[in-house]
């Protein structure tokens, strides 16, 4: 639309043209002050709101070095991502021991045995000995109790241990490709299926200390 203000060529404004001028005005005003619209129109990145705060206590076996404390602190910072993302439960450090025992298994019971005194709601425990006598297994978790096999792969380790954790909120194995809770991780697994998704969101607020006064 050419204007003419003064001279030059070009065609004189008309009612149209004003009116089209003002609803244009009107919009960019509207746009720009009502934050709903505007995003709207762009909406923002998605994110889950934080209301679930689980504490851990690291237990590692004096065996653990250093370079595989630090795999360790990255793996548990993948895995806290993950839950804090979808489902608005952050994991947050409140202890840290080393495990003393020398078997050449490591289990939940014995575990918990060990640390008997524990304030946090989870223990989460790194080992490099096998876990339950059983070369395969990588993970396991029951009784407010995880153990994670240490591994050189941090993202597989941050899996593992997010695998895991869920199942300390009743998350179940699920036999789909790509999925956190198939019974056998791989590094392609990284999506919640709905099934678990919805049990996770269910229990996230449970007691983990509904039963400290019973004794291992």
């Amino acid at each position: 639309m050419k204007i003419r203000f003064k001279h030059g060529v070009g065609r004189r404004f008309t009612c149209r043209d004003v009116f089209g001028i003002f609803i244009i005005c009107l919009l960019s005003v509207f746009i720009c002050s009502d934050k709903n619209f505007s995003e709207a129109l762009n909406p923002p990145k998605a994110y889950v709101k934080v209301d679930r705060v689980a504490s851990f206590k690291i237990v590692t076996d004096p065996s653990v070095s250093e370079d595989q404390i630090d795999n360790i602190v990255s793996s548990i910072r993948l895995a806290s991502d993950n839950f804090e993302n979808s489902f608005g439960i952050r994991l947050i450090y409140c202890d840290s021991e080393f495990w003393p025992n020398d078997e050449p298994s490591a289990n939940v019971l014995t575990l918990r045995k060990d640390i008997a005194n524990n304030p946090c709601d989870i223990v989460i425990a790194f080992t490099t000995r096998q876990i339950s006598g059983n070369v395969s297994t990588i993970g396991i978790a029951a009784a407010e109790t995880v153990i994670v096999r240490v591994h050189k792969d941090a993202r597989l380790q941050g899996l593992t241990l997010a695998h895991e954790v869920a199942h300390l909120f009743w998350a179940v194995h699920v036999d789909k490709d790509g999925m956190i809770m198939s019974p056998e991780l791989k590094m392609t697994e990284n999506s919640w299926d709905e099934l678990n998704r919805r049990i996770i969101i269910l229990n996230k607020y449970q007691n983990f200390h509904k039963y400290d006064f019973l004794r291992f």
